[in-house]
């Protein structure tokens, strides 16, 4: 996960959840205190968290890209597309 302070952060939580990132936030917290959950690892770039992803199999993670840099990453990558 990208920082919550981070455009792409309000973008994805707004259009995939219909939360701002702080709402989410509030959710993840409520379920590791619950004991049900485990926080989201938090990376400060994507080139971070791709390498992240890269290391841990079971990892996901998010990002804004046009169709010539989602092509790529589909040589690598599962990639799901959210329209806006």
């Amino acid at each position: 996960m990208l920082p919550l302070d981070e455009a792409t952060t309000l973008q994805f939580s707004q259009n995939l959840y219909g939360l701002y990132p702080y709402q989410l936030q509030r959710i993840w917290d409520r379920a590791v205190f619950s004991g049900r959950g485990k926080a989201p690892t938090i990376k400060e770039n994507t080139l971070d968290m791709l390498s992240f992803i890269d290391e841990n199999n079971d990892a996901l993670g998010y990002m804004i890209v046009n169709e010539a840099q989602k092509t790529r990453m589909e040589e690598s990558y599962h990639v799901l597309s959210l329209a806006q």
